[in-house]
């Protein structure tokens, strides 16, 4: 089986960086909380539904808002402009706002 390759059925192989900033020519970059991440199947960069952990002051009449948010590579991801979903790592690739 030398220089052959064995893929899992239903499983696609994840784009590196540079394959993705091939595939989307017209990515642009980003610098801030969506650095490095892009919908691996239309190229959006700059709007997700992304599942996070927030700290919240809670009383019974309600609460006024959130001291911190984070999300972390197994948190839900989804393209607000394909619908396309998996987990943050998914559509995180390193080193993409260095080459675009």
């Amino acid at each position: 089986m030398c220089g052959k390759t064995t893929s899992t059925p239903g499983k696609t192989r994840k784009l590196n960086a540079w394959q993705l900033a091939r595939k989307f020519p017209e990515l642009q970059q980003n610098k801030n909380c969506l650095r490095n991440i892009a919908c691996p199947e239309c190229g959006n960069r700059a709007q997700f539904h992304i599942q996070m952990k927030s700290v919240f002051s809670l009383r019974d009449d309600g609460t006024d808002g959130y001291e911190d948010t984070d999300f972390g590579p197994n948190a839900f991801c989804q393209c607000v402009e394909c619908e396309h979903e998996g987990k943050v790592r998914e559509f995180t690739f390193a080193g993409l706002d260095d080459l675009v």
